[in-house]
């Protein structure tokens, strides 16, 4: 397995992750999950690897109500 295969597999995997909780956050407050994080936001955002909330900061579309 190469580099390319290894960072492919951790964005698939955060994506995963992620839209689970997506999927979780949305039904716990009765929206659709777009409203949460689009998915090419998902995508976009593991792409980049943030590591610190700070990190998200200027990524578009995200939701930010509680």
């Amino acid at each position: 397995m190469c580099a390319a295969d290894d960072a492919n597999t951790a964005v698939a995997a955060f994506v995963r992750i992620t839209a689970a909780w997506r999927e979780s956050a949305a039904r716990g407050r009765d929206i659709p999950r777009q409203r949460i994080v689009s998915d090419d936001v998902l995508v976009e955002i593991a792409r980049n690897a943030p590591r610190q909330a700070r990190d998200l900061q200027g990524f578009r579309r995200l939701w930010t109500k509680d």
